[in-house]
């Protein structure tokens, strides 16, 4: 995954933050029409805009509340956790925002502000899940939508016994490239693929890789130990883009490469034949679900809000 989809996904794996009215600054606001200011606003804080995925999102969700009728409000979490929180909180004090939106920047930090929010009778969505925050399950007035590794792992593996039965492989090797098992996530996805594609393939060889030379490096030393795993496994956009490159290098181009990413270099490979098929986090085909349980706990802010994943795609 590439590194700003890695930051979404880390962020959504752990932590949360609100969107509200004008009140710091990094806030900006727009309305949806005459009818917005009687309904009220609907507030989003991505934890950075800088990511593009989370920037994409408030664009999708601010036409989705302004064509209900609702004002729409942005505050740039910036990678700042106590601004982020600070801004959150006087925004929910002013009483202006009628739910907020959160994709956090430190999931147990976030934990005061969502029973800020349930004091004050503020709906809130939650981009990460429960335990994150502290919480045993579904809250009153707080929608929690965050990534399900297991099945995204799961989605992964699957897609590696696909590549392996379809192109005939006998006894494949294969080398299984990931971040850091200290990223949310990680563990846990790499885990439900293994168990996925067990049986179809053989790994022979593992590296945790940061960025795309370390990979292209880490391959190579890989390929030197066991020349013939054709099949790569990547839980990071440069870990089969350094795959590829340490791949060319030897003049060879493995069997199937799978990737859990989906970044724009990562989407260009895949089109290219390089990358045989990609599982990404569909942040933006959040958005209705997402907005449909929140409207429900903008109905009623005592009622117990949804528990959602944040859905995924394959491309192959």
């Amino acid at each position: 995954m590439k590194n700003s989809s890695r930051r979404a996904v880390v962020a959504l794996g752990g932590a949360a933050l609100l969107a509200l009215t004008g009140c710091a600054n990094g806030a900006t606001s727009a309305t949806g029409g005459g009818s917005a200011s009687a309904k009220g606003r609907v507030a989003y804080s991505p934890t950075s805009v800088q990511i593009p995925v989370l920037a994409q999102t408030g664009d999708k969700l601010k036409g989705t509340v302004t064509g209900a009728g609702y004002g729409y409000d942005l505050i740039d979490g910036d990678y700042d956790a106590s601004t982020q929180i600070q801004q959150v909180t006087q925004a929910l004090d002013n009483g202006s925002v009628k739910a907020a939106w959160v994709a956090p920047v430190a999931g147990p930090a976030t934990k005061p502000l969502v029973e800020h929010a349930q004091q004050l009778g503020v709906p809130i969505l939650v981009q990460t899940v429960p335990g994150d925050l502290g919480f045993s399950g579904p809250q009153p007035g707080v929608v929690f939508q965050g990534p399900n590794f297991a099945k995204f792992g799961t989605a992964l593996g699957e897609q590696v016994t696909k590549c392996v039965t379809d192109k005939g492989l006998q006894n494949p090797e294969a080398l299984l490239l990931s971040g850091p098992d200290t990223l949310p996530g990680t563990a846990e996805s790499k885990k439900a693929a293994e168990a996925a594609f067990s049986g179809s393939v053989d790994v022979v060889g593992q590296a945790q890789v940061a960025d795309i030379a370390t990979a292209q490096t880490q391959t190579k030393q890989l390929l030197i130990a066991h020349p013939d795993a054709k099949v790569v496994i990547a839980l990071t956009d440069e870990g089969a883009l350094g795959a590829i490159n340490a791949y060319k290098a030897d003049g060879e181009k493995p069997d199937c490469v799978v990737l859990g990413g989906g970044g724009p270099d990562a989407v260009t490979a895949q089109k290219a034949g390089e990358i045989t098929s990609i599982v990404a986090w569909d942040f933006l085909g959040a958005v209705p679900a997402g907005w449909e349980a929140l409207q429900k706990v903008i109905a009623d802010p005592k009622a117990e809000g949804a528990v959602l994943d944040i859905p995924f795609t394959i491309t192959e």
